[in-house]
């Protein structure tokens, strides 16, 4: 009994002599900090093509620049259209050894050309030789009326064919026609100019 109660007494002591644990420090907490944000890496640029422009289709005929329709007078010069003429007709502006009177619809134009043999001074470019049936023809005053076949109006360029068959192909600038006349007429059945000049009257 007494060695219980020695056991006791010293436990006691044990226990009073130990040291007492600091109290414990209140729990902070923990904040968690938000991931850092990645930066994306920057994407290759491409080089983008400049866009080419679309060619509009062409159209067959091209819209006419500006109406004929109308009366136009002027004059020309022509020879045969043979390799060395022998003669030169040349016309005069006042009176109009040329007239023109044209209607037209579209690009399509219609009418007549009257040539004035009695306003044209006629030039031997081979002397002795003759001039033919057109000399005749500007000594009797005649008067020479064919009507425009096939004839086009394409932007500002308008051509015909006269009843000879010579190809008219003339150039309008406002209210001017200039340009030339060509044939394929064997010998010297044709005509041809490079000065053929028209003003709308």
């Amino acid at each position: 009994m007494n060695r219980i109660i020695l056991l006791v007494a010293v436990l006691l002591l044990l226990v009073s002599c130990a040291k007492p644990e600091p109290p414990s420090e209140p729990t902070r907490p923990v904040i968690e900090e938000p991931p850092a944000e990645e930066t994306p890496e920057p994407e290759p640029e491409v080089a983008v093509e400049p866009k080419q422009p679309v060619a509009k289709p062409l159209t067959q005929t091209i819209s006419p620049a500006r109406d004929l329709t109308g009366n136009w007078a002027g004059s020309i010069t022509f020879t045969n259209n043979c390799a060395n003429p022998s003669c030169k007709y040349i016309g005069k502006m006042s009176p109009p050894a040329l007239t023109m009177n044209l209607q037209q619809n579209g690009n399509q134009v219609v009418g007549g050309v009257t040539v004035d043999f009695a306003n044209f001074e006629i030039e031997e470019l081979i002397p002795g030789q003759g001039c033919g049936t057109f000399a005749q023809l500007v000594n009797q005053g005649a008067v020479s009326v064919s009507p425009i076949n096939n004839g086009v109006v394409s932007a500002s360029r308008f051509t015909f064919n006269d009843v000879g068959g010579n190809v008219w192909s003339l150039q309008l600038t406002t209210d001017l026609l200039q340009g030339i006349i060509s044939s394929n007429a064997p010998g010297c059945m044709g005509i041809k100019s490079d000065k053929v000049s028209l003003r709308r009257s």
